[in-house]
């Protein structure tokens, strides 16, 4: 039976919605072939190994990268090596900037259905670095898994006309309005150098658009395991409103409105010299929020992280809000991992904080593990600390959903939809 090309079949929809005819990848060059500005819709015909290739960013891209098979599979880039042009001031990325249109209700631009293998970012400039992109706004990123990723950022060349707050993530280094779902990444390691702000594991630094949408980036079942980030080399001052911030999802939540996560997990280590969370880093020290933001909402998700910073970290949030029109509530999550904090306040099972953050962060059904943490506060209002026996009996969570979780006992629990990682097995 002839199989219809994917690029036949869509291309009548894609000239009524306003997107360029597809065009077809068959080799690393092809990828690096991508015009700038480009908003085509990008289809594979086989894997491709990048092995040798030099890769440089592609500057800009509007349009559509589509790795679908069929029958859920999805197509391979092996090998990829991204380097960004040195002293250039310019993003690291497969692409430097990702650009969504805010005039439609739909995200038109998008990244999906991807498998990378074996893949690295590297650039010596105050910028924006990631795997997908040094930065990226109103676009969708999904059904994407990654295994083997190194991203290493060096601070000392040229500076970025627009970053002056250096981030790295592991897909991206600065975000705003992005969709992410189904996100998986394995053996993750963020490594950096000289002066840099923000580090997360899926996102640098989320900057929601108020007086747009009113709403950050949303993640949806987004896991990152045997992630590691050193991200000691930060240079600020503490008392900086923009200091410095390390998650295992996003490294600063800045600007106003609503960032939600749901159904995510992280399991790692993260090295901080402040603001170290196993979902989110840091929320900056702002004043000039407005009232009536909507709150940012973390709901059925867990970390399992080493958190060690010189000051400020919780196993979910690293440093909260010390504004009242920030909010965030949480339900449904626990804290598992290690949190060692060397100065004398700020380490927290839950949240860490200065003492003033607690009645911002509200939390049902939340609980960390008190022996494991090494921690008797969560930072937060409603978490309950718990012995590891109780962590791993699975009364404690009576309540909880068993569509979304695995609950077992002796073990922690996991969510349901990574049974295809080797979790959710002891059920």
């Amino acid at each position: 039976m002839t199989r219809t090309p994917l690029s036949l079949l869509l291309t009548p929809c894609l000239m009524l919605c306003g997107i360029a005819q597809a065009a077809e990848i068959s080799s690393c060059q092809d990828l690096q072939n991508i015009p700038t500005n480009s908003t085509a819709y990008y289809t594979f015909t086989q894997d491709i190994d990048c092995s040798g290739i030099d890769f440089r960013p592609i500057p800009y891209f509007l349009g559509v990268l589509d790795g679908d098979k069929g029958n859920g599979e999805r197509y391979t880039i092996s090998n990829l090596t991204i380097n960004a042009e040195p002293n250039s001031g310019k993003n690291a990325g497969l692409f430097e900037r990702i650009l969504g249109n805010y005039l439609y209700a739909d995200k038109t631009t998008q990244i999906k259905n991807l498998h990378f293998i074996n893949a690295a970012v590297y650039s010596d400039t105050n910028t924006y670095r990631g795997l997908l992109a040094g930065s990226a706004d109103y676009s969708l990123f999904e059904n994407i898994t990654v295994k083997g990723l190194i991203v290493t950022g060096n601070n000392t060349g040229g500076n970025h006309p627009i970053a002056f707050e250096p981030s790295t993530g592991g897909l991206v280094g600065y975000t705003s309005y992005i969709d992410f779902s189904n996100i998986a990444l394995h053996n993750v390691t963020l490594m950096l150098q000289g002066s840099e702000y923000y580090a997360g594991g899926i996102v640098g630094q989320e900057w929601p658009r108020s007086g747009v949408t009113n709403l950050g980036s949303q993640f949806k079942q987004v896991s990152v395991t045997n992630l590691s980030i050193d991200a000691k080399a930060c240079d600020h001052d503490l008392n900086e409103v923009y200091s410095c911030g390390a998650g295992g999802l996003i490294g600063q939540v800045s600007g106003s409105g609503q960032v939600g996560i749901e159904e995510s997990a992280v399991i790692g280590k993260i090295y901080a010299r402040y603001n170290a969370g196993g979902l989110i880093g840091h929320f900056p020290e702002v004043n000039w929020a407005e009232e009536g933001l909507p709150p940012t909402i973390i709901n059925n998700s867990y970390t399992d992280v080493l958190l060690e910073s010189d000051q400020y970290a919780g196993g979910l949030i690293g440093n909260a809000p010390n504004n009242d029109n920030v909010k965030i509530n949480m339900s449904y999550v626990y804290a598992a991992g290690p949190v060692n904090v060397k100065g004398e306040d700020g380490g927290r099972g839950m949240v860490g904080n200065k003492g003033k953050s607690s009645n911002r962060v509200l939390t049902t059904e939340g609980y960390f593990d008190k022996d494991n943490t090494g921690k008797e506060y969560s930072g937060d209002r409603g978490s309950q600390r718990l012995s590891v026996t109780k962590m791993m009996d699975p009364a404690t969570y009576a309540t909880w959903n068993t569509d979304i979780w695995c609950i077992a006992p002796n073990i922690y629990p996991s969510l349901r939809y990574q049974q295809y990682q080797g979790y959710c097995i002891s059920e």
